[in-house]
């Protein structure tokens, strides 16, 4: 009789291993959500990354342009949409000088919305004409 207890008392009960799994499990559903929004976080700032990109790159092909002309742009490239704003800025303080001062505004986004990046400057061209 003696013999039949200790068998007993050396291992672990259906329960014990039930709950033990159960543990187990719950640990690892945490985990793998863990691991998924850190996935979608990583997805989310590559997008914005590229936009920026995107936008510092045309900001700098506006800026090297010699010659800007007012008016609104919009064009589709890839997967993205880029939006170009030009206006000349005109004040009383610079009338009688030979410069022309714009301001840009651009902003590119992705083709099926979501994020969107905008960069807002201005440039100084001088004038052919007083």
């Amino acid at each position: 009789m003696n013999n039949t207890r200790r068998l007993h008392k050396n291992g672990f009960t259906l329960i014990e291993v039930i709950v033990a799994i159960a543990i187990l499990a719950i640990g690892i559903v945490a985990v793998s959500e863990v691991f998924s929004i850190s996935l979608r976080s990583i997805y989310s700032t590559k997008k914005h990354a590229d936009l920026s990109l995107i936008a510092l790159s045309e900001m700098r092909m506006l800026l090297l342009d010699p010659s800007l002309e007012e008016g609104t742009d919009k064009r589709v490239e890839d997967d993205y949409e880029i939006e170009t704003s030009i206006e000349e800025v005109e004040n009383e303080r610079y009338k009688g000088l030979p410069y022309r001062l714009y301001k840009i505004r651009l902003t590119v986004s992705g083709s099926r919305g979501g994020k969107r990046v905008t960069l807002r400057t201005e440039k100084i061209i001088k004038s052919l004409t007083q």
